[in-house]
C-alpha cells in the first residue's frame, strides 16, 4: 500500500504540496467503519493509511 500511495503523489504534483503542506500534524484516516486503516467509530482503529500518508509526506 506504500509504495501506490507513493506513487499517487510522485505522480500528481498538487497533491503532494497539499500532502505536504500538513507539516507535521498527525494524518488521521477518518474511517468510522475502518478500525484497520482508519481511526474506528471510537478512534481505537489502527489508522494504517494515516500512517501511510505521514510516511509518503516524509519521503517526498
Amino acid at each position: 500500500m506504500y509504495e501506490a500511495v507513493l506513487k499517487k503523489f510522485q505522480t500528481h504534483p498538487k497533491l503532494a504540496e497539499l500532502l505536504k503542506s500538513t507539516g507535521a500534524q498527525d494524518i488521521v484516516e477518518n474511517a468510522p467503519g475502518d478500525y484497520y486503516w482508519g481511526c474506528g467509530q471510537d478512534g481505537t482503529g489502527k489508522n494504517k493509511l494515516g500512517r501511510i500518508l505521514a510516511r509518503v509526506r516524509d519521503d517526498i
